[in-house]
């Protein structure tokens, strides 16, 4: 079973991506806000983050360009989520490697994620 990580700053957002990963198989940390990522990716390792673009201090952009300074972590497929419609352009630029139009449902969401962690 791979590891995901989950970032977001809402809570319900959290609930309900934690319940439909964990429903499909996936191990999940869930993390409210991103400012700890780094620590939690050294620790935990996880093949999978899915984090929102948008996040008060600690930005999606931020997390995404964290993670990918790291050559040990390059290895890990991030999807960035948002509800703004200009991030789906510049999603790539800042090494996220999907981009999910917010609102999303979990049903989408996991045949998303099953067909890049099969590629």
């Amino acid at each position: 079973m791979e590891t995901s990580l989950v970032v977001d700053d809402g809570e319900d957002f959290l609930a309900m991506l934690n319940h439909a990963l964990n429903d499909n198989g996936y191990m999940v940390i869930a993390l409210q806000g991103g400012g700890n990522a780094r620590e939690t990716i050294r620790a935990e390792k996880p093949a999978l983050i899915i984090v929102n673009f948008s996040m008060g201090k600690w930005s999606g952009r931020d997390t995404c360009a964290s993670i990918k300074e790291i050559p040990d972590f390059l290895i890990i497929t991030i999807v960035i989520f948002s509800g703004l419609t200009e991030v789906e352009s510049t999603g790539v630029s800042f090494r996220a490697d999907v981009y999910v139009q917010k609102p999303v449902s979990a049903n989408y969401l996991i045949k998303r994620l099953s067909s890049l962690m099969a590629a």
